[in-house]
């Protein structure tokens, strides 16, 4: 069971309101946000700039989507759209990393030990 599977359960039980939903959702929202800052410092090469910028955008949207878990308290209405949205993009996640694949064979590149291997 993944955290994300884990975290829905929570909220089933305990609602957004729980001290260890938020404290969850408040790490990955920095997480995601911060994987957003390091990918924004990365210059990529012109023929990788749309799965570059398709990383970027799903880091960023995933920051935003926790955050707007954390709000569930006061605004569950909110919360429910960003649990939503974070489901959304986590089922997006395997086509990006299938288009980064293709890109890498595509382009000649080692991936070495990576995922993308």
């Amino acid at each position: 069971m993944t955290g994300l599977e884990e975290n829905i359960i929570d909220i089933g039980f305990r609602g957004f309101a729980d001290k260890n939903i938020i404290k969850n959702f408040e790490k990955s929202s920095a997480d995601y946000k911060e994987i957003f800052e390091d990918l924004h410092k990365i210059g990529v090469p012109s023929g990788w700039k749309t799965n570059h910028l398709d990383a970027m955008k799903i880091a960023g949207e995933l920051s935003y989507a926790s955050h707007a878990v954390v709000l569930g308290k006061n605004d569950p209405i909110k919360a429910t759209v960003g649990l939503n949205k974070i489901v959304q993009l986590w089922e997006t996640l395997p086509g990006i990393t299938e288009a980064y694949s293709k890109k890498i064979k595509s382009s000649g590149l080692n991936p070495g030990n990576t995922i993308f291997e």
